[in-house]
């Protein structure tokens, strides 16, 4: 919609340079026909209409030149004040990132050590049940020394 209605406002723009155009010539000619009846005839030529429509021209190309220089100058600023914001948003995403960096090593760090841990723990176990072992091995063993002993 927006761009619709840009298009539509280029386009009166482009009839009001026209008009504008018609408008200052038929007010040349207007002064050119006062200035005849007051001075006499203004010399006419071919020349004159062609300088007058040259001049016409550049007048137009002039004011379309600097509205574009306008519109440049306005999508520059547009521009500028987009890469800011992105700048802004870069700069958001890398504080965030660093965090979730940081949070995903203390995350690796606590996981390793709880597994440290229970590697530990399952060893310690596997010591605790050999020592059980043995134990009651030696029992086994000081109760058949002791049935030998009574007989």
């Amino acid at each position: 919609e927006l761009l619709h209605a840009q298009v539509r406002n280029e386009e009166l723009e482009a009839s009001q340079r026209t008009l504008r155009v018609k408008f200052a010539e038929s007010e040349h000619a207007a002064q050119a026909q006062a200035h005849a009846q007051t001075h006499g005839p203004v010399p006419r030529g071919p020349g004159f209409a062609l300088r007058t429509e040259t001049r016409c021209r550049i007048r137009a190309a002039e004011n379309e030149q600097k509205r574009l220089q306008r519109r440049i100058v306005a999508f520059e600023e547009a521009a500028q004040f987009t890469r800011e914001e992105h700048v802004e948003e870069l700069e958001v995403f890398r504080a965030r990132l660093g965090g979730l960096q940081r949070a995903k090593e203390a995350g690796e760090r606590y996981i390793e050590s709880e597994e440290d841990a229970w590697i530990a723990a399952k060893q310690q176990i596997l010591v605790e049940e050999a020592s059980a072992a043995e134990m009651r091995s030696e029992m086994r063993r000081a109760l058949v020394e002791s049935g030998d002993s009574r007989d």
